[in-house]
């Protein structure tokens, strides 16, 4: 399972902590993963509540400081989100290795979104003072 680190921080304490807490959701979805049914329905209904959140604070940030790669990082959002909800139907249908799916889905995302995407901004806002 994915640990968070350093590399992962973009320099803004409330974006971090809800980065931390997708590491957290992760590890407790691949614990529910085992128990099927409601437990992992309830723990992607959460997470995707959660991450839309996260997204919207994210993006108002960025819109209201003029980040040059806003629009780009609103698609990388609005993909990701795509993707979950097609897969969480995919859950909801009872498709074989749906669950395990989505959570490929989401260590790739941590991985190349926090890991990668989101450090394009870090020394935007970092010139701007925000932290």
């Amino acid at each position: 399972m994915l640990r968070w680190d350093e590399s992962y921080s973009v320099g803004i304490e409330k974006f971090d902590a809800q980065h931390k807490n997708f590491f957290r959701i992760l590890e407790q979805l691949a614990q529910d993963a085992d128990k099927g049914g409601d437990a992992v329905c309830q723990a992607i209904d959460g997470l995707l509540t959660y991450v839309t959140n996260h997204f919207r604070e994210e993006e108002e940030l960025m819109r209201s400081l003029g980040y040059p790669g806003y629009e780009d990082h609103v698609k990388e959002h609005g993909k990701m989100m795509e993707k979950t909800q097609e897969l969480y139907s995919d859950m909801d249908a009872g498709r074989p290795d749906s669950v395990e799916n989505m959570q490929l889905v989401l260590i790739d995302w941590i991985l190349e979104h926090i890991g990668k995407i989101d450090q394009q901004y870090v020394s935007f806002f970092q010139e701007k003072g925000i932290s």
